[in-house]
């Protein structure tokens, strides 16, 4: 019988050209220039479905987007992690190109996970990121802790986690809270863990004097949920002097209004905003941006007020109580998580989307399925 050689050689052609077609897709990554995040087994969607702002369209830059995993997300497991703190967990922009710093601020594999993304920018509620687990590569990237996710903007970033001091600025500035009388902790924050000031038992939080807290331009921010001592002057956060006057301090006043005050040198200058709620979180943020100040409670923004800010040039940054010049006053009564200062003006639409992410963050990302991913081939956990 004849033999075709031409057929022989055409066939031990295509088996080896098969051959080299399955080596490449199945070890060379499909999102190159990209990590190869292949090595990840599970992958998830986030689509921030509700960012509708209040003042029309902006774009948010470097946005600190919190996740929260949990197995309320449909096909979500912590046993899918390779690490028990969550080392194999990684972030990717839409493009999984772009590889997006975190900070992971409280892990627990029997409840919620508190997870800060940085979002290189947000525009619409069709923007989207992924969520990648389930990876040999168990070690957590530098971003973790190298405060990056924070960017330069802000001066101190405090999650109020600790269970005793030191309360820990997340920012690479790391502006530490290391003196004062230990609050209580306490599992019910807004964001996981959070301190409970009493009031009556002169507990506070003192974050030793720096300029970079104390600028000519900010917005500091916080939630705070009150449990009672009304028709007092109860300060969640203060960083000022007196005599003169100087610095910026936040009250639940005396007459149950939100308040946020700034010295000027021979006096105070306050913008007052809605009434206080007790035993309800409560987003509160004032902006300074050299001329005016404003007040945002809850997304909604009074002011503008025009007044020249002297700065506090001594006194340390308090939370849990006011008169930073002294041992203490104005105490608080009630909760306090997730305090900020930033060196920058914040938009309305940015101090609203703070709150939604924070407060409100399942109507403001919608989580997909979980992807569980071989090489090459992508199954949906339903």
């Amino acid at each position: 019988m004849a033999v075709n050689l031409k057929s022989i050689h055409w066939i031990i052609f295509l088996s080896r050209f098969f051959l080299l077609v399955v080596w490449v897709c199945y070890f060379l990554p499909c999102n190159v220039p990209g990590d190869d995040f292949w090595d990840w087994k599970y992958r998830m969607k986030i689509t921030l479905t509700g960012y509708t702002p209040p003042n029309a369209t902006e774009t948010l830059t470097n946005f600190p987007m919190l996740v929260v995993l949990d197995t309320n997300i449909n096909g979500f497991a912590y046993c899918q992690f390779r690490s028990e703190s969550g080392g194999d967990l990684r972030f990717q922009d839409a493009d999984e190109n772009t590889v997006l710093n975190f900070e992971i601020e409280h892990w627990d594999t029997n409840g919620s996970s508190s997870v800060w993304v940085q979002l290189p920018a947000i525009s619409s509620s069709n923007d989207y990121f992924w969520a990648y687990w389930g990876s040999v590569d168990t070690n957590s990237p530098p971003c973790i802790t190298n405060g990056c996710v924070w960017g330069d903007t802000y001066a101190g970033v405090w999650h109020l986690k600790e269970n005793g001091f030191p309360y820990q600025d997340s920012t690479a500035a790391h502006h530490d809270g290391t003196n004062g009388v230990v609050p209580s902790y306490t599992n019910a924050g807004v964001i996981g863990p959070a301190q409970f000031f009493n009031g009556s038992l002169q507990q506070k939080i003192d974050i030793q004097y720096t300029s970079q807290l104390n600028t000519n331009v900010h917005t500091v921010s916080f939630w705070a949920n009150v449990s009672g001592s009304n028709w007092t002057y109860r300060s969640p956060l203060t960083s000022r002097d007196d005599s003169p006057q100087r610095g910026f301090m936040f009250y639940a006043d005396i007459t149950n209004k939100w308040g946020f005050w700034q010295g000027s040198g021979s006096g105070w200058s306050s913008v007052m905003g809605a009434n206080v709620s007790n035993g309800v979180w409560t987003y509160v943020a004032g902006t300074y941006d050299g001329s005016n100040m404003w007040l945002s409670v809850d997304g909604m923004s009074y002011g503008p007020l025009a007044m020249t800010l002297s700065l506090n040039t001594a006194r340390p940054l308090r939370i849990g109580a006011g008169a930073s010049e002294s041992a203490g006053a104005y105490w608080f009564n009630g909760i306090v998580d997730e305090v900020r200062v930033e060196s920058i003006v914040r938009s309305t639409n940015w101090l609203w989307s703070c709150m939604m992410s924070q407060g409100f963050n399942g109507m403001f990302a919608t989580y997909g399925r979980i992807e569980t991913r071989i090489r090459g081939t992508v199954i949906i956990i339903n």
